[in-house]
C-alpha cells in the first residue's frame, strides 16, 4: 500500500502523454484508461463506498420486541452502523476519504450514536482552523442536545463524554481496551503494579491538558445558532432553561470514581451559581443515603469545595438546614442518620462553614425528639477526632453553647444534662476530670444556665 500515491484517485501513474504523441485518439484513449487506472487505495475506496451505499445503516425497530431473531438483527445492524462509523473514521485519518462530518440540524439517537464514533475516531485531525465554522455549529448543537431532557440519558452521556474529550484536546479519559493475551494482560498488570497506577483508569488523567476555550464556552459565544432558543417580538432573545440534575449526577458519579477534587472542582465552577444548592443538596443525600465509602467521599469533596471558595457558606447552611428539617422522617429509614449528618455537621464546623451557635439554632426544632442531643454528641466526636478535645473545649467556652437546648423539655434539668453528658463521654470539654467531684454542682448549674 505504501508504494503508491496519496493524491487524487484520478492521478495517472505513467505519462501516456509521452508514449501517444503522434495520435490524438491514442492520448484520448490512454486517459481514459488513467482514470480507470487500478490501484490499491482505488479499490479499497470504491469497495467502502459500494458496501456503504447498499447497507442499511440505521437499525430498524422491531415489530415483536420478544421475537429473538428479530433483536438479533437489530443489534447486528447497529453494530455494523458503529464499524462503518469507525473505519470512515480511520480512512479520514490517513486522507484517504475527504469529508467525514457535517451539521446537522435535528439528528435523531442513531445519528447521535454514529456522529460520536465518529468524532471520538477524528476528534484531533478534524477539529483544525481549516472547518472552524462547522466545528462551531457541531459542537454548539452538541452542548444543546446533551442536556436536552427529551433525549436518553445514554445519548446524552456520550455526547458529554465526546465534549469532555474535546475540552482536553481529544485526549481520552482512559485507553482504549484492546485484545490482549493472559501472558500480556498479567505483564501489564505487574508493570503497574510497580508503579502504583490503577489498571482500569492508567495514567491519563495526569497527562491530559484542557483546552483554552471549552465547549461550553464555544457554545456561550455562539448561542445565536441554538436551535431551542425562541424570539418573542419586541423582546431579547429567551432562551429554555437546563435541568442541570444530570449533570450535578454525572460530576458526582465521576468524584466518586475518581476522587479528582480539581477536576471536580472545575466543573462545579462551569455550573451557574443558582445550581449550587441543588449541587450541595445531591451531595448531602449520597452521604446520608450512600455507602460508607460513597459517604465518606462525598463529605471529603464537601469541605474541599468549600475550603477552595468553589461552593459558598450559604449553599451549604442552605443545603444543611433544608436536610435537617426532614431529618426525624429520615430517621425511620436510616436509624444511624444522626451518625451521617453528624460527620458532615462536624467536618464542616471544622472547616469553618459555621458555629456551634449555628448549630443550636439549626437543630432546635429536633430537641423533642431526642435526636438534637445524638447530633451534637456525634458532632463533638467528629470536632474531637479533627481538631482536638483541647479545641473543642475551647470553642464551646468562647461560643457558650447551651447543652440543655439540645434536650428534650423533661431532661434539662442540672441532673439530667451531666447524665448526658457522662453517658456520652462529654464531661471533659467542660471541667477537668480531676475536679470532678468538688466541682459537679457548680457544673450542672452552669450548664443549665
Amino acid at each position: 500500500m505504501g508504494t503508491y500515491p496519496t493524491g487524487t484517485l484520478s492521478q495517472t501513474h505513467v505519462s501516456y502523454k509521452d508514449v501517444f504523441q503522434c495520435d490524438p485518439l491514442a492520448e484520448e484513449s490512454a486517459i481514459k484508461a488513467a482514470a480507470t487506472f487500478t490501484s490499491f487505495k482505488r479499490l479499497l475506496v470504491t469497495r467502502c463506498q459500494h458496501k456503504f451505499d447498499s447497507t442499511e445503516h440505521k437499525p430498524k425497530q422491531a415489530d415483536d420486541a420478544d421475537d429473538p431473531a428479530a433483536v438479533r438483527a437489530a443489534r447486528r445492524t447497529k453494530t455494523l452502523m458503529l464499524g462503518n462509523m469507525r473505519f470512515l473514521g480511520e480512512l479520514f485519518k490517513v486522507e484517504l476519504i475527504a469529508t467525514v462530518v457535517e451539521p446537522c440540524s435535528m439528528p435523531d439517537e442513531e445519528d447521535l450514536e454514529a456522529l460520536c464514533k465518529m468524532l471520538a475516531t477524528v476528534g484531533k485531525k478534524f477539529d483544525h482552523k481549516g472547518v472552524k465554522t462547522a466545528m462551531t455549529m457541531i459542537l454548539v448543537r452538541m452542548v444543546e442536545l446533551s442536556d436536552m431532557p427529551s433525549l436518553p440519558s445514554r445519548i446524552r452521556f456520550l455526547l458529554k463524554d465526546v465534549l469532555e474529550m474535546r475540552d482536553h484536546q481529544w485526549v481520552p479519559r482512559r485507553k482504549e481496551l484492546q485484545q490482549k493475551t493472559l501472558q500480556e494482560v498479567r505483564k501489564e498488570a505487574e508493570k503497574l503494579q510497580k508503579l502504583g497506577k490503577n489498571a482500569q483508569h492508567d495514567d491519563l488523567q495526569g497527562k491530559r491538558h484542557r483546552t483554552a476555550h471549552s465547549s461550553l464556552d464555544v457554545a456561550k459565544q455562539n448561542s445565536m445558532l441554538l436551535l431551542r432558543q425562541t424570539t418573542i417580538p419586541d423582546q431579547p432573545p429567551v432562551t429554555l432553561a437546563v435541568d442541570p440534575t444530570n449533570r450535578i449526577k454525572s460530576i458526582l458519579q465521576e468524584y466518586l470514581a475518581l476522587h479528582d477534587i480539581a477536576e471536580t472542582r472545575q466543573c462545579v465552577a462551569e455550573l451557574p451559581r443558582d445550581s449550587h444548592l441543588a449541587f450541595v443538596e445531591q451531595a448531602l443525600t449520597l452521604a446520608l443515603e450512600g455507602k460508607e465509602k460513597d459517604r465518606a467521599a462525598a463529605v471529603d469533596m464537601l469541605v474541599g469545595l468549600y475550603e477552595t471558595l468553589t461552593l459558598g457558606a450559604t449553599e451549604i447552611q442552605s443545603g444543611l438546614l433544608g436536610t435537617l428539617e426532614f431529618l426525624d422522617d429520615l430517621r425511620i429509614d436510616i436509624p444511624m442518620v444522626h451518625e451521617y449528618c453528624g460527620l458532615i455537621l462536624g467536618r464542616m464546623i471544622g472547616a469553618g462553614c459555621f458555629g456551634l451557635s449555628w448549630l443550636q439554632l439549626g437543630v432546635r426544632h429536633l430537641a423533642e425528639s431526642g435526636l438534637a442531643g445524638l447530633l451534637v454528641a456525634e458532632v463533638l466526636g467528629v470536632m474531637d477526632d479533627d481538631m482536638g478535645a483541647d479545641t473543642v473545649a475551647t470553642m464551646l467556652a468562647r461560643e457558650e453553647l447551651n447543652i440543655a437546648g439540645f434536650l428534650p423539655p423533661d431532661q434539662q434539668s442540672p441532673d439530667a444534662v451531666a447524665a448526658f453528658l457522662k453517658a456520652h463521654d462529654l464531661t471533659g470539654y467542660f471541667y477537668e476530670d480531676d475536679d470532678e467531684e468538688e466541682d459537679d454542682e457548680e457544673v450542672k448549674d452552669a450548664l443549665h444556665a
